[in-house]
């Protein structure tokens, strides 16, 4: 496999600049602490209140640098993982089956399967745009990780997103292919969670649609029922073709 980056993961270890700060929050809240008993025992209530409060005022600043920061750093380390380019024949495999799912659902003849292959094609290319865009975040397209394919994934501080994408022309989606994209995500979580990082993991799946109103409205019923009971965040975006191809790709 094509492998971006060859960085190794790297261990989650507390970064020097973190330990500073525990280090230099640490001096202060003594002498703050300090500050507050003696004026405390000296009856100055003024005093005592300006300690309390300048105590308080620190700790809560550092918490939530430390946490800022925490995410950050376990960003950057996600973002160092070998992130491996899907291969041509793991690419090619699902493009087929999803065609040829296609195919047979709307009566397509053999001669004119070039013509939905092309088209579902774009119809990935303008949904995968319009996530980019929507999460202004760069998008690596048709990725592995831990040797798991997904037609796409986007990294956002310490939240990994897998993408799946399918072209659906009905209101029902197969069990099977529910279970198998369920499947993948739920083993690139467990490897995740065996590397102990502080990670979460989500999916996203986006249903491009040819549909009317009322059977988009089914569809979107039908796949939130059968995605009720995850072990992973999953969120399911219906997106019209037509629309996609007026906003990526019509004058």
């Amino acid at each position: 496999m094509i492998k971006p980056i060859d960085n190794p993961v790297v261990d989650f270890k507390s970064s020097a600049s973190n330990r500073l700060l525990l280090i230099f929050g640490a001096i202060v809240m003594l002498c703050l602490f300090t500050g507050l008993a003696m004026a405390f025992a000296a009856g100055n209530w003024l005093l005592s209140a300006i300690f309390l409060f300048s105590a308080i005022g620190i700790t809560v600043f550092s918490w939530l640098n430390l946490s800022e920061s925490r995410k950050l750093s376990v960003g950057k380390k996600i973002n160092k993982l070998q992130w491996e380019i899907a291969l041509p024949d793991t690419q090619r495999h699902k493009l087929n089956v999803e065609v040829n799912e296609l195919a047979v659902l709307l009566n397509i003849p053999d001669e004119q399967i070039s013509d939905l292959l092309s088209a579902y094609i774009v119809a990935q290319d303008l949904a995968l745009r319009q996530i980019q865009h929507e999460s202004k975040t760069p998008v690596m397209r048709h990725v592995s990780i831990f040797d798991t394919s997904f037609d796409a994934v986007f990294v956002r501080q310490n939240l990994i997103t897998c993408v799946e994408v399918s072209f659906v022309v009905t209101p029902e989606v197969r069990q099977e292919k529910i279970d198998f994209i369920l499947g993948k995500i739920a083993l690139v979580n467990n490897r995740f969670k065996q590397m102990n990082a502080d990670s979460r993991v989500r999916l996203l799946l986006l249903l491009v649609t040819q549909l009317d109103r009322a059977a988009e409205t089914e569809l979107r019923s039908t796949v939130k029922d059968k995605f009720a009971d995850t072990l992973v965040d999953v969120d399911i975006e219906l997106v019209d073709f037509e629309t996609l191809q007026k906003t990526y790709a019509m004058d």
